[in-house]
């Protein structure tokens, strides 16, 4: 479980912390304009990023694969009511055909793009 509490910081009345239950924890703020904190909105493109690199790191790892390197670009779009998120994935040092393989896998693995792949519901 994520709790989120203001700081102490009256300048800046948005910023907050959330953190678990073991103290991990990171700083939010409604904007990112002249701040060193993600928005909630960066946050979500993080965790889509974070998890679909996760996920392809652990994939080549499973396979024993050797690769250069990992790079995912996330970016949400929000529009009619609809949000969808535009991934770029990229995995320098295999071939086209087995990275394009790899990235499938990633998408269909990814516990965060599933997560959201579904109907949410606030109980």
């Amino acid at each position: 479980m994520i709790k989120i509490n203001g700081t102490d910081k009256k300048e800046d009345i948005f910023l907050c912390e959330a953190h678990d239950e073991s103290g991990k924890k990171i700083r939010l703020n409604a904007s990112t304009v002249n701040s060193p904190y993600l928005s909630p909105r960066q946050l979500l493109e993080t965790s889509v990023a974070g998890c679909l690199y996760i996920t392809v790191k652990r994939i080549l790892t499973e396979k024993e694969m050797c690769f250069h390197d990992v790079t995912v670009s996330v970016a949400m779009d929000n529009q009619n009511g609809k949000t969808s998120f535009k991934t770029d994935i990229e995995i320098t040092g295999i071939e086209e055909a087995l990275k394009q393989s790899i990235i499938r896998e990633a998408y269909c693995r990814s516990f965060v793009k599933n997560a959201l792949s579904q109907p949410i519901h606030f109980i």
